[in-house]
């Protein structure tokens, strides 16, 4: 159902022979804003915080949202194992602290901009005098001057700040993404018990639809998985890409 976005740009280098492949140094806080931030180099995933901004900040009714408020977009995990993590605990065992763990977007919350992280703030003016620079939105297309720039912030449930917004962006929306969110879509959700179900668009469905995103990745090519407390490595050979997210002027290219 949703809309075809063009690639997220990226730059390849080398990875090293033992470079570690899945996080896990720090604490769990570190690991998901570490895997918060890598989230933004997935189109699929861009695409859905673009819609999740037209409806958390009701853009459709005020467009003008977008210069008084921010995102804060809360970020949990779930385990990757589910049927391992519950039979743990059915025997009794105390949970694995070093379980696999994959990102996991709880909530999606709107903040005055002038009470966000200053380098939320920061994010939003570098977008805006992009804008007026260049004209050309998310998606690399023409668009208006005064076209809505939204700023997002990923925090967790131990940090309300996300390391005073160490994990923030701005998007000038795509005026192809509005026209869209106001046409009142739809979404089919599928169920082997139930069937196929229409729903609408809105933030529950798209929150949902943006975690199966990550969770249908079951071989971990978005690579949105992690250990929360050691280092799990892997030799790749010197010759494997390592795809490095590049943001320039706090707006994905």
């Amino acid at each position: 159902m949703w809309r075809k976005i063009s690639r997220t740009r990226h730059v390849s280098r080398p990875r090293r022979a033992g470079h570690k492949v899945e996080c896990g140094e720090g604490t769990p806080n570190d690991l998901l804003l570490k895997l918060a931030e890598r989230a933004l180099a997935v189109p699929k995933i861009v695409e859905h915080l673009w819609m999740l901004s037209i409806v958390t900040l009701d853009l459709l009714k005020d467009i003008k949202h977008a210069d008084r408020f921010a995102i804060q977009a809360q970020c949990g995990h779930e385990p990757v194992d589910v049927m391992a993590y519950m039979r743990r605990l059915m025997d009794g065992h105390e949970r694995d602290d070093n379980a696999q763990i994959s990102l996991n977007y709880l909530q999606f919350t709107r903040v005055p901009l002038n009470e966000v992280p200053e380098r939320v703030r920061s994010a939003h003016k570098s977008a805006k005098e992009k804008l007026a620079k260049e004209r050309r939105d998310a998606d690399g297309m023409p668009t208006a001057k005064d076209a809505p720039v939204v700023a997002y912030y990923f925090v967790t449930e131990e940090d309300a700040t996300g390391k005073d917004g160490q994990v923030s962006i701005a998007y000038v929306l795509p005026e192809c993404t509005l026209r869209y969110m106001n046409s009142n879509p739809k979404s089919v959700m599928r169920s082997a018990m139930f069937g196929d179900t229409e729903v609408d668009v809105d933030m529950s469905s798209l929150r949902d639809g943006l975690n199966l995103v990550i969770r249908n990745d079951k071989t971990n090519e978005l690579r949105l998985r992690g250990y929360p407390t050691k280092e799990r490595r892997k030799t790749t050979p010197e010759s494997e890409p390592h795809v490095i997210h590049i943001t320039e002027d706090a707006e994905p290219r």
